[in-house]
C-alpha cells in the first residue's frame, strides 16, 4: 500500500528502502517492472537493498556502504554478487572505477555532496564524506550489510536527520540538506 501510494504522487525522486522485504518474488518482479517504467519516464530512483541479485538486476550503478563510508560506486551488472559482497564486508577487491560523466548524460536529479554525520548513540554508525548522484532515468542502488550506515543514510535522505548545510543535499538544484520531510516532499521526493 505504501509503495502504491508513493508511486501515485508522481515523484521526481523515489527512495525505496528494502521495498521487497514484504513482497513475494512475483510481486517483486512486478515492482521492478513499474520502477523500470518510472525510470524510463525520467524519475530518479534510489533503491536500497542488501539483496545483491536485486541490486544487480534492477540498477545501473550501485554505491556500496561499509561502516558508514562510501566504499565505491560500480556498474551493477559488471560486478558479480560475490564482488559486491566483498565490497560490503571489506575483503580485497580490484580497482573500482567510477563512470565518468559524458556528453549528453541525463541531468542530476539528486546529489549528496560530502555528507557526514557523527555517531549519535553507541548503536548508530557515523557517516563520513558520502557523495552520491542520481540522474534522470537512472536506478541507483545502495547496498550494504545491516548496521553499516543504511539507517542513518536513509534518515539523512528523508529529512528525519538534517545535514549541517543545505548544500549537502540537492534535488533539481534546490538545496534541501537542512529541510525536514514535509519540505522534501514538496520538492518531489517520495519515500517508501
Amino acid at each position: 500500500v505504501e509503495i502504491v501510494r508513493c508511486l501515485l504522487q508522481d515523484p521526481a525522486l523515489l527512495i525505496m528502502d528494502e521495498p521487497t522485504s514484504v513482497l513475494t518474488p512475483q510481486e517483486s518482479e512486478q515492482l521492478f517492472g513499474v520502477l523500470r517504467r518510472f525510470a524510463d519516464a525520467g524519475v530518479a530512483i534510489l533503491f536500497i537493498s542488501h539483496k545483491l541479485e536485486e541490486v544487480r538486476s534492477l540498477t545501473e550503478r550501485a554505491t556500496v556502504l561499509r561502516r558508514g563510508q562510501n566504499v565505491g560506486t560500480v556498474e551493477s551488472r559488471k560486478k558479480t554478487s560475490k564482488q559486491l559482497a566483498e565490497m560490503m564486508v571489506g575483503m580485497a577487491v580490484g580497482d573500482i572505477e567510477r563512470r565518468e560523466q559524458g556528453v549528453g548524460e541525463p541531468p542530476a536529479i539528486f546529489e549528496i555532496s560530502g555528507l557526514s554525520r557523527d555517531r549519535e548513540t553507541q548503536f548508530s554508525t557515523p557517516l563520513r564524506d558520502i557523495s552520491v548522484v542520481a540522474r534522470a532515468g537512472e536506478v541507483l542502488g545502495i547496498a550494504g550489510i545491516a548496521g553499516n550506515g543504511q539507517d542513518e543514510f536513509m534518515e539523512a535522505l528523508t529529512g528525519e536527520w538534517r545535514a549541517s548545510s543545505a548544500a549537502m543535499i540537492t534535488v533539481d538544484s534546490h538545496q534541501i540538506g537542512t529541510a525536514g520531510p514535509a519540505r522534501r516532499r514538496q520538492f518531489g521526493i517520495g519515500f517508501v
